[in-house]
């Protein structure tokens, strides 16, 4: 298998530097059924879907631009499935929830590739003479989203819940928090050296 190498990654990184929106689809780890990264540019298009929206007339929004013959990439949350699964309760919070995104997908015209089996690619197109800027970030105030007693407690309530047969198995996690200064494109270089895996993402959406 064949890897994007460094120098070649610092060129594309240079070149996404200036790109408002894009998602790269990347594998740092290739193996037999994942062997390809998938860099997408400059959308066409943008499709939303937030947490009150109707999720019949959002698919049918996506599915339109795939019979059109366009690409659809980007991501979508955890909470989803609270659209997908009618049954699902939604959890109600003093925020707003309404304005939630749970979706956001770049509607694009073919993307370019980096084929791992053979090191093929078209990324050259539109990586060459790019100069790399400013890499250095910083971050702080790294925190957790909840307490350490309200994390305990809501432990406690998963055990409740196995215990009385209500699940087997939860997978209960929390969110870090921090605050960010300087190049995104630093911070991802930093991740994807310290934590290769097999289905990386760099995603900009404008902001």
């Amino acid at each position: 298998m064949f890897s994007i190498q460094a120098p070649f990654l610092d060129r594309i990184l240079g070149y996404l530097e200036g790109k408002d929106e894009f998602v790269f689809l990347d594998t740092s780890n290739p193996d037999v059924e994942n062997y390809r990264s998938v860099l997408f540019t400059d959308p066409v298009d943008r499709l939303v879907c937030h947490a009150r929206d109707d999720l019949q007339t959002y698919l049918d929004r996506l599915q339109q631009r795939i019979d059109g013959g366009y690409y659809l990439a980007g991501w979508v949350a955890y909470e989803f499935g609270s659209l997908l699964e009618a049954g699902l309760p939604r959890k109600e919070t003093a925020r707003d929830f309404s304005k939630e995104v749970l979706a956001d997908f770049g509607v694009f015209l073919e993307p370019f590739h980096f084929d791992h089996r053979d090191g093929s690619e078209d990324f050259s197109q539109v990586v060459t003479n790019v100069v790399e800027g400013n890499i250095d970030f910083s971050i702080s105030e790294l925190r957790p989203n909840m307490k350490k007693d309200e994390f305990l407690e809501a432990l406690n309530q998963v055990k409740e819940y196995i215990a009385a047969g209500d699940t087997y198995q939860v997978n209960y996690t929390l969110e870090l928090l921090f605050e960010f200064e300087g190049s995104t494109s630093g911070l991802y270089r930093m991740l994807r050296r310290n934590q290769s895996v097999p289905y990386g993402a760099y995603i900009r959406n404008g902001n």
